[in-house]
């Protein structure tokens, strides 16, 4: 067997290290990220308010699969402090979630205070599948391979979606008399792409967070970076298409952040982004001369920035009322509540309860979702987690200069960025990716620096 975990010496055994379990090992990678990244789009409603994905049947299966080896790393102490932590705070969202059914009077169904449980639930069981089945970094290149693969294939019926207008029963453009009653025309193409996802926001967001994986890395072939700059200029010319403004600010901070830190491919980077944004321009160009109607639709990050910013100083626009919303919550959460927190599931209702129509009735962030409903010192619990897994992956970077980790860096830029464009982030189950390849990139910097521990004694005592 070979030597995996966080222990040193003899208990570093596990049992997916064997050569005979591999293929085990993989099928169990693949299926959980096909749950987590399109699980969505396969779902079976038996019954009016309750549905069945594949991440919500699979998640649980791949729990109770790995459930042996939770407890052996739990007997010998496998887990890392900062796993504990966050499993810590998690449980306690969880605990916290119930008692203020109880307590609450914003929360008043039962069934969107168990819906917001059972998301951080699967939440932890998601976190606690990936740092059991992703022990060293040939298993965290396997699983990147596997989430790359599944994303292209999202990326793929994506452009189908806006050239065919075709859209899956889960978007909302799917939905004519709901257009309609928005104002939509229905014998216009609405242009947007969705995928799997209820609107172009979410699925935008998708496309940001994992975009990183696909930025230069220097032992790339030629083939293989030519494929990931066609694959950025799409996403490039999706995001333009969905007017992700947003999602748009993070894919440029994460890329000049990756542009800061990997001086190693500095050139091959610039490069990269300059095919990309020439791929981009030519598809745009392709897609005009088969409907004029995309020339109209075409409108640079700056211009959409500005009108954005003029309106919202004359309070209207998206951006004000996203902007009213956060602030408006925010501050009546704590003056009624006084930082406890309204419970999950009674944001509506507390939105509601203020009687203002400049209001949006979903958070549009994630961060504002979590101080709200959640209550100030759980939050800054989940976010200080969040910052040190942050900090300890930038530390790997450092020590190592091996890319990956530089992508797993934009990663989480991304999400905590782009997790301010849907209206509601943390139930998608995608989310925990970025949060449990910074777990595993943690351990493994934990893992690095026991190794280096023991070499000093050892060479210590031999001398």
């Amino acid at each position: 067997m070979k030597r995996c975990g966080l222990l040193t010496g003899n208990k570093m055994i596990m049992r997916f290290e064997t050569e005979k379990n591999k293929t085990l090992k993989f099928a169990l990678m693949f299926l959980y990220a096909l749950s987590a990244m399109l699980g969505l789009g396969f779902y079976i409603r038996i019954h009016p308010a309750i549905a069945l994905n594949l991440y919500r049947v699979f998640v649980p299966i791949l729990f109770i699969i790995i459930t042996p080896q939770l407890f052996f790393a739990f007997k010998h102490r496998l887990f890392s402090k900062l796993d504990i932590a966050l499993f810590t705070v998690l449980a306690t969202m969880i605990l916290y979630g119930f008692v203020m059914f109880f307590l609450s009077e914003y929360v008043t169904s039962l069934k969107d205070s168990l819906k917001e449980n059972l998301e951080v639930v699967l939440g932890i069981f998601s976190l606690a599948i990936l740092i059991t089945l992703i022990k060293n970094e040939n298993d965290l290149l396997t699983f990147i391979d596997i989430v790359k693969v599944l994303f292209v294939c999202l990326l793929i019926f994506a452009l189908f979606e806006i050239f065919t207008d075709i859209h899956l029963p889960l978007s909302r453009y799917s939905d004519y008399y709901l257009m309609q009653r928005l104002g939509y025309l229905p014998s216009v193409p609405f242009y947007s792409a969705t995928t799997i996802f209820h609107n172009e926001n979410d699925y935008s967001t998708y496309l940001v967070i994992f975009a990183p994986l696909f930025f230069a890395n220097k032992k790339d072939s030629r083939f293989l970076f030519i494929v990931d700059c066609i694959i950025l200029g799409l996403i490039l010319f999706v995001l333009q298409i969905n007017r992700a403004w947003i999602c748009s600010v993070a894919l440029i901070i994460s890329v000049v952040f990756y542009l800061l830190v990997n001086n190693k491919s500095f050139l091959k980077n610039i490069l990269k982004i300059i095919l990309a944004v020439a791929i981009y321009q030519c598809v745009y160009f392709f897609a005009g001369i088969l409907d004029p109607n995309f020339y109209h639709m075409k409108m640079g990050l700056l211009n959409e920035l500005s009108g954005q910013q003029e309106t919202a100083s004359i309070g209207l626009g998206s951006m004000y009322r996203r902007l009213y919303t956060y602030f408006v919550s925010v501050k009546n959460m704590f003056v009624q509540t006084y930082g406890v927190g309204i419970g999950p599931g009674g944001f509506f209702n507390f939105l509601e309860s203020l009687n203002d129509k400049d209001l949006l009735l979903s958070p549009h962030s994630m961060w504002v979702e979590i101080l709200v409903e959640y209550g100030i010192i759980l939050f800054l619990t989940f976010a200080a987690c969040i910052i040190y897994l942050f900090y300890n992956v930038c530390v790997l970077f450092k020590n190592t200069k091996k890319e990956i980790y530089a992508q797993i860096i934009c990663m989480v830029i991304a999400f905590v960025l782009a997790s301010n464009a849907p209206s509601g982030f943390f139930g998608m189950d995608f989310m925990w990716i970025p949060i449990g390849l910074s777990m595993i990139a943690s351990n493994l910097l934990i893992l690095r620096e026991k190794e280096k521990q023991n070499t000093y004694v050892f060479r210590k005592e031999s001398y």
